[in-house]
């Protein structure tokens, strides 16, 4: 009696086993006997066949400015029906999934439209399609893509960018997508961005469809504000001290010389990260805008030290006594025994004239220090304040 009952339960577990190899050889001879991959598998040519889309990102490699693209790597999944290879699994040993070369069956031919690498001439590393009893085919392509991304820096580097990855069928006659899927649980992003969030959809146009794929990026500013953005800061700033170095040292103009080269080096060098249509961004406009003022700055040390040359002249020309009652009169500097105060609206220029000394000269030099210290420092902080309102 022990004995049947241990045959019994060996025969039952040999016939939940399973099939054999020479099972699913018998099965795929009779399914590709008559197949034709050239052929739709549809059995109502009137109707379409339906495709579902999954795209799942595995990685964000790189978002090229200059080239308005971005690439990266992913898989896609590709589902749908194929009419021809269904079969009865009870007729073949409860077999109820094949694995079919991707060269033997009818698949779409998909290629990426606005991309520069296509889906059907790369490398895929899944060569095997997966065909259920029922006809369901699913195609895993893995894929690396580089496909066409308008980059707007105009908020560079606080700026967001959406960029698009579209598939199309070149034999999309009698194709219908039903549903397009992305997935970015398992995305890597390199260098200084983030996805914020994705969506897909499906786009009819000209009687062909499109399945779209939209991937929303966010970049991190820190390294760009730390790296570039900050030494610039501190080069204008450097460049303000100027005029705290005297015009008798010798040294103010080398400073001055020396700070706005280095300057005009660094923005360069910020400048070549950028797009050649980023004229129009705001860190441009900053960049030029402290161009500028380092420009003014290099020149109105140069007209003060010439000021200041002619300390030494007995008789200033009329411009420098110009510049020396101007400044005396916003500095508000007034003492008797050193600068003339005028007691009456229309003296004379020849009285006023006698009246301004080498002395006067000099102290005009360290007036004009004051303001455009501060006037120079006013004009950098306005337009570091403007910039920032405007990309915040």
């Amino acid at each position: 009696m022990l004995l049947l009952v241990f045959l019994n339960v060996l025969n039952l577990i040999g016939t939940g086993m399973g099939y054999s190899a020479e099972d699913v050889v018998n099965l795929k001879k009779t399914l590709f006997q008559t197949y034709d991959k050239d052929v739709r598998p549809s059995l109502d040519f009137s109707k379409s066949l339906a495709v579902d889309f999954k795209l799942v990102f595995h990685e964000v490699d790189e978002v090229n400015e200059k080239s308005q693209s971005i690439s990266g790597s992913g898989k896609l999944k590709i589902k749908w029906n194929d009419n021809y290879l269904t079969w009865n699994e009870s007729h073949f040993h409860d077999i109820n999934q094949i694995l079919v070369p991707e060269e033997a069956i009818w698949k779409p031919d998909i290629r990426i439209h606005n991309g520069r690498a296509s889906i059907g001439n790369s490398e895929s590393k899944s060569k095997q399609l997966k065909v259920g009893k029922n006809g369901d085919v699913t195609w895993i392509h893995f894929l690396w893509f580089e496909t066409q991304c308008a980059i707007d820096v105009k908020y560079y580097p606080f700026d967001n960018q959406s960029c698009d990855i579209e598939f199309i069928f070149l034999n999309g006659d009698g194709i219908w997508i039903d549903s397009a899927v992305v997935d970015t649980d398992v995305t890597e992003v390199k260098d200084d961005w983030i996805i914020e969030k994705t969506k897909s959809r499906i786009i009819n146009r000209n009687n062909k469809q499109r399945a779209q794929f939209k991937l929303y990026i966010k970049r991190k500013p820190y390294r760009v504000l730390l790296e570039f953005v900050l030494p610039v800061v501190m080069m204008a700033v450097l460049d303000l001290f100027t005029f705290c170095i005297p015009c008798d040292s010798g040294e103010k103009i080398s400073y001055t010389t020396t700070m706005y080269l280095a300057f005009s080096v660094y923005t360069f060098i910020l400048s070549s990260y950028l797009p050649e249509s980023s004229d129009n961004s705001v860190i441009a406009i900053f960049l030029k805008a402290m161009m500028v003022l380092e420009t003014a700055i290099v020149a109105v040390t140069a007209i003060q030290l010439r000021i200041n040359h002619h300390s030494n002249n007995a008789s200033p020309p009329s411009w420098v006594k110009v510049i020396c009652r101007l400044t005396n009169k916003i500095t508000c500097y007034s003492n008797k025994n050193k600068v003339t105060v005028f007691k009456e609206k229309h003296s004379e220029d020849m009285e006023v004239d006698k009246k301004i000394s080498g002395e006067d000269v000099k102290r005009t030099c360290d007036n004009l220090d004051r303001i455009l210290f501060w006037f120079f420092a006013v004009a950098m902080f306005l337009t570091s304040l403007t910039c920032l309102l405007v990309v915040s």
